[in-house]
């Protein structure tokens, strides 16, 4: 298959909102290996695919905290220690 301009702005679009890349492969109907050759024939691409998987991710991260936040507010135990352990330096965990 040959690499498109709106296929390439399709498989980017789906990076920065499924940082995955074996899904977003599926659904444009193209392999792992293909996306590989495009990034490696094409350093502009690259690039672009590594920014907007990098924005993905990004934007998983913010649904994570929310629902992190959520489950604090609920006042989740659990929640609460991971938060606490991440984000506060009194309950770190220690290595002596």
């Amino acid at each position: 298959m040959k690499k498109t301009k709106q296929m390439e702005e399709m498989l980017l679009e789906h990076f920065r909102k499924t940082p995955i890349v074996e899904a977003v492969c599926q659904k444009a109907g193209i392999s792992r290996m293909t996306l590989s050759r495009w990034k490696r024939d094409d350093t502009e691409f690259s690039k672009k695919v590594d920014a907007a998987l990098l924005e993905g991710r990004l934007l998983v991260n913010d649904l994570a905290e929310n629902q992190l936040i959520a489950a604090i507010q609920e006042r989740n135990m659990t929640a609460i220690a991971l938060w606490l352990r991440h984000n506060h330096r009194a309950y770190r965990e220690r290595i002596d």
